[in-house]
């Protein structure tokens, strides 16, 4: 396959901006993948696809503790050339293996027991024939931050890893064993600790926690993020002022480059977690129409008003 501008495959879409993991992220990930309370974890017999493996530090982390098979597929010349690095920083080309390729167009993706994504909402979408159709022939999904809404709400497990990530397993042989578990266990379980203690039950927010939530969640509050935008112009143009009349120094270019980069990552946190909820209510909105049709009725309403009420908060943001 032939490479486009700047080492990128021609024709490759690209799935997501590279965000390293970190270590937490690594190890949860791994420890994910291992025997769990529902069964089995992968083995040597498995061969764990990355779909978007960027610098392939989680397939060497998977490789070195499970001792699988791993392809990482990167369409990033870049990226794959340090992933090739890392493969052999740690000595585990024997392993794993980084292609220079497409992850749209993965043609032995059949071989995949374990399919991890760290993708945006759209490159989710954009991959749920593949996943699903792997899903249904029993492969494990991983995916990094949101979850994967056509697979259903049945995860296994959803891992938080160091306060912000959060980790979601699908797996048709644990959720089985999951299921097969009583109500009444479920219940006992829920009410102890690890150690079989009695847990309180949480305590209700403050009136003032969930007005600080409501003031920085942007979604609720549409004047968050024109605050910060504002600030940021403020702030750019106090700098170009300085840079203007001479003042600057290579302090005042740093915090420039700086404050450019927050001002994109918010914005683009900001778009993404537009996108998940609102696709969230259409799913809610389509599960609902769906149900309602098999008894014969008319939509529920609820479905509806939830994809209303988020456009509705959508449309403030913008």
């Amino acid at each position: 396959m032939g490479d486009g501008e700047e080492g990128i495959v021609a024709g490759a879409p690209k799935l997501a901006p590279f965000n390293p993991s970190s270590p937490d992220v690594i190890h949860r990930t791994c420890d994910l993948l291992g025997p769990g309370k529902h069964g089995a974890g992968i083995g040597e017999d498995d061969v764990v696809f990355d779909l978007g493996c960027g610098d392939a530090r989680l397939l060497c982390a998977v490789a070195l503790k499970y001792g699988c098979r791993c392809v990482g597929v990167e369409y990033d010349a870049r990226f794959a050339e340090r992933a090739e690095k890392e493969v052999e920083h740690y000595k585990v080309g024997h392993l794993v293996e980084v292609r220079h390729a497409d992850a749209t167009k993965v043609a032995d993706l059949d071989r995949a027991t374990v399919i991890f994504m760290y993708l945006n909402v759209q490159s989710n979408l954009a991959l749920q024939e593949v996943v699903t159709a792997a899903y249904r022939r029993g492969v494990k999904i991983v995916s990094n931050m949101f979850s994967l809404k056509y697979l259903g709400d049945d995860f296994v497990e959803a891992v938080v890893c160091d306060g912000i990530t959060r980790l979601y397993l699908y797996d048709q042989m644990r959720a089985k064993a999951k299921g097969s578990s009583t109500c009444a266990e479920d219940e006992a379980q829920s009410s102890l600790g690890e150690k079989g203690e009695e847990v309180a039950p949480p305590r209700e927010k403050s009136a003032f926690m969930k007005k600080l939530e409501w003031f920085f969640d942007p979604l609720r509050n549409p004047y968050i993020i024109k605050i910060f935008n504002g600030a940021m112009v403020a702030l750019f143009a106090l700098l170009l002022f300085l840079m203007y009349h001479g003042l600057g120094n290579i302090h005042i270019y740093n915090i420039i480059i700086l404050s450019l980069c927050l001002f994109f990552m918010v914005n683009w946190f900001i778009r993404e977690y537009r996108a998940a909820v609102e696709q969230e209510a259409r799913d809610k909105a389509a599960a609902a129409t769906a149900a309602a049709a098999a008894e014969g009725e008319e939509a529920v309403p609820e479905g509806d008003e939830a994809a209303s009420e988020t456009k509705a908060e959508l449309k403030k943001t913008n």
